[in-house]
């Protein structure tokens, strides 16, 4: 929820939705 406490939480929960859309389209 803090940008500029925790910014890899940040990036680890984006590359997560990345996944996620990623694997919808596939499937």
């Amino acid at each position: 929820m803090l940008p500029h406490h925790l910014p890899s939480k940040i990036t680890t929960k984006k590359l997560i939705s990345l996944s996620i859309i990623m694997i919808t389209i596939i499937r």
